[in-house]
């Protein structure tokens, strides 16, 4: 059975860069936002409302990105050679640069003496770093690999499965998240659902509806503000309860945050915009969005040895505009790089 995808123009999915440029700014926002929340009951109550809003209000972003690699992927015919060469080429090498530079920034050069025993500490610290990822935020792609490895096979089913066969994992997938919230657990023992667990269901999430006619727009708007007030409200009480921050409602994978990220895709999707001005510049920024992901943690660093962070001023206040100034900074510095010849392996 061929879906047949809604909201397409002839040349892009203008939705698909909103939403995508959207949630890279996002979580820039989450990441600045992110050093206040382990200073609970260190610093003033409202000053780390301020954080925990922010931060609890922005955790779609990431899911964001598995859900539009799902609606964009899922929807294009491919041979399993042609894929996987062109998403390899696409996602691993900026990877690999970017992971040798944050190697390069964080390297322990007091520990260097030069010697045959310094060169295998360069390698040991080169190897030990790309195993398990040179910085925080690249989690997300060793993910995406995973997923991208498994899509070509993923997308046989989806494409020949009716729409109830796509409810019916999704709704096996949703129950997986309801199955680890704090005072469930210990009450209920399901079967074994770890197959159907995972970001694996963001992606396919992401092309259900993408592909099928989700009404009662204004209803979603609900639904965002409430899996928010779970994530916000919920972090605060469990915090309270372990007298530290606890950062269950965070997790990606939880139900407030599948809510949100929903809500989110689904307003974006119906969301009427024609400036063709602004449609332009989302879509020159949608494509830095890899670069723009994979650079922001080193520009953050970066500003925050200046004493350019959440504590220059009011953080209800610093925190937007440090995220502003990272992301376009961010942007900038992947804008000047693709202006250099053959450095698609950088910008991504």
């Amino acid at each position: 059975m061929k879906h047949t995808p809604l909201h397409q123009s002839t040349n892009t999915l203008f939705w698909a860069d909103h939403l995508r440029v959207f949630a890279t700014i996002s979580v820039i926002l989450l990441h600045v936002s992110a050093p206040i929340l382990y200073e609970f009951k260190k610093i003033p109550d409202n000053l780390w409302w301020v954080g925990n809003i922010y931060d609890g209000a922005t955790r779609f972003c990431v899911p964001i990105f598995f859900m539009l690699t799902g609606a964009l992927l899922f929807r294009k015919e491919y041979s399993l050679t042609t894929f996987l060469k062109k998403r390899c080429y696409r996602i691993i090498p900026p990877f690999l640069f970017w992971s040798c530079i944050y190697i390069a920034y964080d390297f322990p050069y007091h520990r260097l003496q030069w010697d045959f025993s310094s060169l295998i500490l360069v390698f040991k610290t080169i190897f030990s770093n790309l195993l398990r990822g040179s910085e925080y935020h690249l989690w997300f792609v060793y993910v995406l690999i995973g997923i991208y490895l498994l899509i070509p096979i993923l997308s046989k089913w989806i494409k020949n499965a009716s729409k109830k066969e796509i409810q019916y994992f999704l709704v096996i997938w949703g129950i997986t998240s309801l199955i680890d919230i704090p005072g469930v657990r210990e009450y209920i023992r399901f079967v074994d659902l770890r197959n159907f667990s995972g970001f694996i269901g963001y992606t396919i999430l992401g092309y259900y509806l993408s592909v099928y006619k989700i009404s009662n727009k204004n209803i979603w708007y609900i639904f965002l503000a409430i899996g928010s007030a779970i994530t916000i409200i919920g972090t605060y009480y469990l915090s309270e309860q372990n007298n530290s921050f606890t950062n269950y409602f965070y997790g990606y994978l939880t139900f407030d945050t599948i809510l949100c990220a929903t809500a989110i895709f689904i307003l974006f999707k119906k969301a009427v915009i024609t400036n063709p001005k602004y449609q332009k510049v989302i879509h020159s920024l949608s494509k830095k969005s890899y670069g723009i992901y994979l650079c922001h943690i080193l520009i953050l660093s970066l500003l925050s040895s200046f004493n350019i962070d959440w504590k220059i001023c009011h953080p209800s206040i610093s925190i937007p505009v440090v995220t502003i100034l990272c992301f376009t900074i961010s942007s900038l510095l992947i804008f000047f790089i693709g202006k250099i010849k053959n450095t698609t392996y950088i910008t991504g």
